[in-house]
Parts: structure tokens; sequence; C-alpha cells
């Protein structure tokens, strides 16, 4: 359930509560209550499709509709209340009160009213049933917007099936197995002394022991004392240390609705990645993965900031990921940690070591390379990014897709600015420095026995991408050198003309360059604006700057300035075509946001297509079950729009 189904939800139910009780008041002004009803309604429906018109933020969508709804139920509450204490209770109690009344043409009459219990029947039927409802959803709601401006996950007001990733103590446990009774803190990941009750941990190398224990919290001690609610057990068998501490592969189990199933590797009673994980009941599936780092920014990892600077020389580190791959995806994920000592997960702090340190940390856990030459994928992140955001989106697009263990996986960290200083972030991605430091990895990348890189470069990624590439194709002429495979750009914020020019270069040296277009992309839209009025030197003179990343015609060597200043030409000479691949993504509306930007890690359809391209190594016009050439160099999906439905 997304965040804004639940704020629909509990406006719904505040909006069927309120109306019940309208059509229920016989002896009320009925038009003035419905009138006012509707009023705050219509409101509520201007305010919340002009915000979902406007947003361009998803968060921030999700908070400014919470705010909305929080709103009109605070105003349906004093607006029903209102009317049923001013046309309702107040008349009918006055008229028994005081016995005349006065009517409009000012003459006084004798009432001879009754005492009013239908209308104290009312407004008690309003103080004591609805209220009681009404409140607690208001504050409900109220928590829920709390929640949404301060980052913590919705969730955590649900909390039967998720507290397993949100709260530690909820996970406190009390062995009812063999040997002493104790209370163990700790969360399920983690094996603790129960385990090694009556066990000869001197001579164990492997252990399988199942412990009995039952949830310290108050909400399943209520339950157990209630309901009888049977004790759970959980359990691991798998390697350990000379100490009984889970060490090497093991699988965990664990019985409670909300408990784990884990199997991969351990160290120190931890799980550490490559390891996949399932919730029992709840059928959500985690994945954890090992990432090479490569940092060339002195900024902080978990923070964007406007002005980062280049290092000295690259750092290198090794870091681990656990995303969710299936069923319900949580907040908070991917879990991002660092390897600080090369035994220990769970760092926060990026430690440079050599880069034959990190692919053998990384060797040590893939060791299926099927005979294959060691090959690397490196992923350079866009601007107004942090090396945790840049992870996060990397380490989603391998577990969604999933790549053989010679395919190592490297992200390249540079200073890529924040959104306030976008020109220097353009200038730095195109600078001599970055394209020294790419220098320094390409050839750190050999001295390991990295026989092939495949790059991806996202947005401004891809504009650094490109201006390495076309300016120091050269790395990668020796016969001695790496060989270049795969240069894969998705959604690139790249000048189309700068593109242009460096295409022959980097075709001369890559097996394959695939350009991932989308004519709808609007950050792309604004850059174009952007890059137009302080254009990059290869734009200087152009009328506009038009981005590669929005462009999704043909291709050519020939005519450049015509392209560039994007004028019709009459016929295609296929020759005079680059050896490109353009590939159309504006039809593809699986898991993109409204930006339509930054969507190539979690669509289907460009996860299998990247695939393809790394793994099997076809070109667009091979890959026939997915695409199909549409004119030149350009290929559109084979898939039918998302409204089109077949038979009743």
């Amino acid at each position: 359930m997304e965040n804004e189904d639940l704020i629909y939800i509990g406006g719904a139910f505040v909006y069927l509560l309120t109306f019940i009780l309208v059509i229920t008041a016989i002896q009320w002004n009925v038009g003035d209550i419905i009138r006012g009803y509707f009023l705050v309604l219509l409101v509520t429906t201007i305010f919340s499709v002009s915000i979902k018109a406007t947003s361009t933020n998803r968060n921030k969508e999700i908070k400014a509709l919470g705010i909305v709804q929080y709103v009109t139920v605070v105003l349906l509450g004093a607006t029903l209340g209102n009317f049923i204490w001013r046309y309702d209770f107040v008349p009918h109690f006055v008229m028994w009160r005081y016995g005349r009344m006065k009517t409009a043409a000012g003459q006084t009459v004798d009432t001879n009213a009754s005492f009013p219990y239908w209308a104290c029947f009312r407004f008690a039927l309003f103080l004591l049933l609805i209220l009681p409802i009404w409140i607690p959803l208001a504050l409900l709601l109220g928590v829920f917007f709390v929640l949404l401006l301060s980052g913590i996950p919705t969730e955590s007001i649900f909390p039967l099936n998720v507290l397993r990733k949100m709260e530690p103590d909820f996970w406190s446990l009390e062995c009812v197995s063999k040997g002493p009774k104790k209370a163990h803190s700790t969360e399920p990941s983690q094996i603790t002394d129960a385990l090694l009750v009556e066990q000869d941990v001197s001579t164990m190398r492997e252990i399988n022991v199942t412990v009995t224990y039952q949830r310290k919290g108050s909400l399943y001690r209520g339950f157990n004392r209630c309901c009888g609610v049977r004790p759970e057990f959980f359990s691991y068998k798998g390697s350990c240390d000379p100490n009984g501490v889970p060490d090497g592969h093991g699988e965990w189990k664990d019985s409670d609705s909300a408990g784990e199933f884990l199997t991969g590797s351990w160290r120190e009673g931890l799980p550490e990645a490559p390891f996949d994980s399932r919730e029992y009941l709840a059928g959500g599936m985690f994945q954890a993965v090992f990432i090479c780092v490569a940092m060339a920014s002195d900024g902080p990892v978990d923070a964007v900031e406007s002005n980062p600077n280049f290092i000295d020389k690259n750092i290198y580190s090794l870091s681990s990921a656990e995303c969710c791959i299936s069923g319900q995806f949580y907040s908070g994920f991917p879990l991002i940690s660092y390897l600080t000592d090369y035994g220990n997960p769970g760092g926060q702090n990026v430690r440079g070591v050599n880069p034959s340190q990190v692919l053998a940390k990384y060797l040590e856990k893939h060791q299926n390379l099927d005979g294959h030459d060691l090959e690397a994928v490196v992923f350079i992140p866009g601007f107004n990014s942090c090396l945790d955001s840049a992870l996060e989106s990397f380490s989603q697009f391998l577990t969604l897709a999933g790549y053989p263990d010679y395919i190592i996986p490297w992200c390249f960290e540079w200073p890529a600015k924040s959104i306030f200083t976008y020109y220097q972030a353009r200038d730095a991605c195109e600078s001599m420095e970055m394209h020294q430091h790419l220098k320094d990895f390409m050839a750190d990348l050999l001295s390991i026995g990295i026989a092939r890189v495949n790059f991806i470069g996202h947005s401004m990624g891809a504009r650094a991408l490109v201006s390495f590439l076309g300016a120091n194709s050269h790395v990668f002429n020796a016969p001695e050198n790496m060989q270049l495979g795969a240069v894969l750009l998705p959604n690139p914020e790249t000048d189309l003309k700068a593109f242009l020019d460096a295409s022959s270069a980097i075709s001369s040296v890559a097996e394959s360059v695939t350009v991932y277009a989308d004519k709808g992309d609007n950050a792309l839209f604004w850059a174009e604006y952007a890059n137009s009025v302080f254009p990059s030197p290869s734009c200087k003179g152009l009328p506009f700057s038009f981005s590669l990343g929005r462009s999704v015609s043909p291709l050519r060597r020939q005519n450049r300035a015509e392209v560039a200043n994007d004028v019709e030409t009459d016929g295609l000479d296929e020759s005079d075509l680059l050896d490109v691949d353009v590939i159309d993504t504006s039809s593809v509306f699986s898991n993109v946001q409204k930006l339509r930007h930054s969507y190539f890690n979690v669509s289907r359809d460009i996860l299998e297509d990247i695939h393809e391209v790394l793994v099997s190594r076809n070109r667009a016009a091979q890959r026939k079950a997915r695409l199909v050439k549409r004119e030149g160099n350009v290929y559109g999906w084979l898939q039918a729009p998302p409204f089109y439905v077949m038979g009743s």
C-alpha cells in the first residue's frame, strides 16, 4: 500500500462517517449542511487535482496531498459539529427552556415544546459515537503527516507486517528453550548465546540449532496472554567460527508471521553480502550485493554538497547494499553500508584501500566465473548526487537485473555538486581533472586483471563519459590495454553536438554505443535551456543547445550543424549513420516517474535490454524480441501502450 493510498483511505473513511450523519439529520437545516459539506469537498478536490497536475516531485506531492486531506478532515469535523449545535440542539433546547419564541416577524408564540429528547440524543450521538472515531482518525492522519515531513517511513503506523524492518526493540527475544533463561536483545539476523546452549563449540565447524522464543514486545505479550499464541522459533544451519558464531555460508529461519528466511554469507554473527532474504508471511524478498567503489570527490558519502572538489588520488573501497526485489518495497531501502576493515560489515565511512584488496574481497564471495575473463561495469552517476544515492540507484539496477559473477560492478563517484551549482558541475565533469581521475581508474582496473570494461553514464555522468572517451580513446587502442565493451547512456545530459563530435572516436574503440533517449524527459528539457543560456565550450555559437537524451532522430556523421540546429533534411543515407543504437524510451511507462529522467534502474523493459547488451553482447538489430527498427539507427519498443486492452 502506497502513502497516497493511505491518505485517500483515511480521508474517505471520514467523509463516509460525516455523510452518514448528514443524511440522518431529518430535523436539521439539511441544505446548509450539505452545501458546507460539499463546499469543503470541492475545495479539497481542486487543491488535490492542482497538486497532482503541477507536481514533479513524488515525495513533495504526497506531503502536499497529506496536508490537504488533513485540513479537510478538520474542516469537515468542525462543519458538522457547528451544524449539529446550531441547527439542531440549540433551537430545540431553547424552545423547551423558554417556552415562547419570537418568529421572524417579531411575533411571540407559545411553542408548548416538550423536552428535546431526540435533539439531545443526536447531540450525544455526535459526542459519544462520532467524535471518538473522528478524533483518533484525525490524530492518526496528523501523525501520518508528521512522519511524511520528517522522512520517517509511514508504514511504521501499521506495525503488523513491517516492524521487522522498523523497530529493533520489537525483536527482543525471550528464550524458552533448554538452559538458562535469558532475555536477549538482538535482531533476527544475529545469533545469540541461546543458539549455543549445551553445544560444544571447541570443535564445531557447522551448527544446526533451533531455539524457541516468544516476543517481549507489549503487542505480542498481550496476544500471548489473551489468545494463547504459540511460541515461535528461529534456527540457524551453517558454518561458524571457533566460538560458535555464524561465519561463512548459512541459513536463518524464523517462524514468526513477519519473520525472515535468509540464506547467504555471514561474518561474526551478522549477514554479509551476498545474501537473499524472504519475509515469511508477507513474501517480500530482499537481496544484498557488493559494489566496488572508486571515489574522486572530497564530499560526504551521505549528503549532497554544493561545492565538493576533486581529491588528489582516487580512493577505493567496497560497499554493501541490501535492496527490495519482490513483493512489498519498504521505505528506507536500499540500505547502504561500507566494509571498513574487510572483516566487519556495517561501516558508514569509506576507507581507502588498494584496488586489489577490493577485488580480492569481492571474488572471495563471487567465484563462479565460468571460465570468463573478468569484466567491470562502471556506473557514473549524474549531478546533484552523493555516493550513497549513487549506490542506491546502481544497487537497485543490479539486484533487479541479476548479473553473472564475472561482471564486477564499480561505482565512480565524482564531485557532482548540487542543483544550485549546475554550471560548476557541468564544467567539472568535462575538466582535465575528471579525465585524469578516469585515466588513473582505468590503469588501476587493468593492473588488477580486468580485461574488459563497460560503462553506464546516467544524466550528467554521460556528459563526463562522452567527454573522457572522446578525448582519450587511445587508452583502449593498444592490444595490452583493456577492451572497451558497451557504452550505455540512459537519459544522457550531454549536448547533441558534443556527442556527434566525439562519436567517431568512441565507436572506433567501443564494441557498442547505446543511447536511451526520451523526448518527454523533463529534467533534460530544462537542461537544454540552461545550456542555451550559458553554453558549454563545444556549443558556443549555436542558437540552441539540444540534448542527446531528448533526441529520438537518426544520428548521422555528416551535416552535424544541421542536426545540432534541428534542421530537417530530405532523405536518409544509411551509410551516413553513426555506429550508435538509439533506443526511444518515450513509450516506456512501467515504473516511470513524472520527471521521466531516472528510471533505467527500475523499469523492467530497460533492465532486460541493458542485461542483453552487457551479457549477450547483442546490438539493437539483434534484440528482435524486444526492439523494432523505426528509422536509421533508431529503435522502438515492441509493446502496447498501458491503456490498450483486448477482450471483455
